[in-house]
């Protein structure tokens, strides 16, 4: 920690920008000395000190009026929230003065908890080459999709309140005999399904390794899944 009781600025040779992978110029490295010299630093120490006081000082200032906006909009503190998802669905219950119900049956509190999905992962292709049709072959051709805000698409959908209960098998009949795509996605009643899975061939098992059909909770023993990797594997 010596070099902190330093009673100058290193020379501008020892800064580098690791973000944009590029050393200081003259013109960064006198504003930092500006600093040093209005700020009335005597040490390394000081300047590191003054960069966490402006730097936290910013950060507090940002926070408390974040704050307050939101505490004027919603009336709800922030500071009693972990996260911003959460303090959301308190404000969308208190400004919609919606009051839950929700499912006390154990058997499908427990169902519903078990066929809950998180974020999808998956090792996709490193590499794939696009032919456009250049040599008069058959083209293929490369398209990206990403999906965003997904949590926040869900809760601009219509969302369960209660009276969650399973259907009699009279019920499931007529369900089914209605069809799955005759039923309106923004009726005031909505159905979760729960459905065993077949096996499928290998030929869709294959186009759709990358994307499963259908996801599942699964625990890997990694010890039997993890291999060395060389650098033409890489």
């Amino acid at each position: 920690m010596d070099c902190l009781k330093e009673k100058q600025l290193p020379p501008r040779e020892a800064f580098r920008d690791t973000l944009k992978d590029r050393n200081l110029s003259p013109e960064e490295y006198a504003h930092a000395q500006n600093v040093w010299t209005m700020t009335s630093c005597r040490t390394l120490g000081d300047y590191i000190k003054l960069y966490c006081e402006l730097d936290v000082g910013l950060l507090a200032d940002t926070y408390l009026k974040y704050r307050s906006l939101l505490h004027g909009f919603y009336g709800l503190d922030v500071v009693h929230y972990v996260s911003l998802s959460a303090y959301a669905f308190d404000a969308f219950l208190k400004s919609t003065d919606t009051q839950l119900d929700p499912p006390y049956n154990p058997d499908i509190y427990h169902l519903i908890k078990r066929n809950i999905r998180g974020g999808f992962v998956t090792c996709v292709r490193s590499h794939l080459k696009a032919n456009h049709e250049v040599d008069g072959g058959p083209g293929t051709y490369i398209f990206y999709l990403d999906f965003n805000s997904l949590y926040a698409s869900v809760m601009c959908s219509p969302l369960p309140m209660g009276s969650i209960s399973k259907l009699s098998p009279s019920e499931v009949a007529e369900f089914l005999e209605v069809g799955i795509d005759s039923h309106a996605t923004d009726r005031d009643l909505g159905y979760w399904i729960h459905l065993d899975t077949h096996d499928v061939s290998e030929d869709v098992a294959r186009r759709t390794d990358e994307f499963p059909l259908c996801l599942t909770h699964s625990i890997l023993l990694l010890q039997k899944t993890t291999f060395p990797l060389t650098v033409k594997d890489c």
